[in-house]
């Protein structure tokens, strides 16, 4: 491995994806002034090459996808048949105790027009096996590590939990119903 790009200090969640076209469509996670606790922007770039800090701090916010107390990432992306991205991420909250609630959530973007869905919550911490928490304000964390894509239309989600353990469930795959969408 060899690194090829640097982000800019403190952002976590950048994650790039091979476009149609050759170019690169980045996701970015602000944070602060423009980013709040953490939103999701995009940009598209022309090649890794042109991957700067710049152009990450640069990437327009898809606005909309979070209140002011809620924040999230991205975490895997998926480029589906109908060349929109599936994004797999993590929307977060504190509770009025201050218990944070992580739950993995995916929506579809398209590139070309920079539309995309609402988000949608697939699993909580109850769809998983009971554990250990980390602590007792991680009880209620899922996030999501991956997303396996089935030929059978189910999908397996691999996911922390309660920042303690490691699992994986299985679900109807949550970019099959966009998939079949036209542009």
């Amino acid at each position: 491995m060899k690194e090829f790009a640097k982000g800019p200090d403190g952002m976590k969640d950048i994650r790039l994806i091979g476009l149609e076209d050759g170019s690169v469509g980045v996701f970015t996670r602000p944070q602060g002034e423009r980013g709040g606790r953490g939103k999701i922007g995009f940009t598209r770039i022309p090649s890794l090459q042109d991957l700067t800090v710049e152009a990450i701090e640069q990437a327009p916010i898809l606005e909309g996808q979070f209140s002011d107390e809620e924040w999230g990432g991205v975490n895997e992306l998926h480029r589906l048949a109908n060349g929109w991205i599936g994004v797999l991420g993590h929307i977060a909250c504190f509770d009025g105790e201050g218990n944070r609630h992580y739950y993995p959530m995916v929506f579809v973007f398209n590139p070309d027009t920079l539309e995309f869905s609402e988000m949608e919550i697939i699993a909580t911490r109850s769809d998983f096996l009971a554990g250990p928490a980390k602590r007792s304000d991680l009880v209620d964390v899922v996030f999501s590590g991956g997303l396996i894509r089935k030929p059978d239309g189910t999908a397996e989600l691999y996911a922390g939990t309660s920042d303690a353990e490691a699992q994986k469930i299985t679900m109807a795959d949550p970019f099959g119903k966009f998939e079949r969408e036209k542009r």
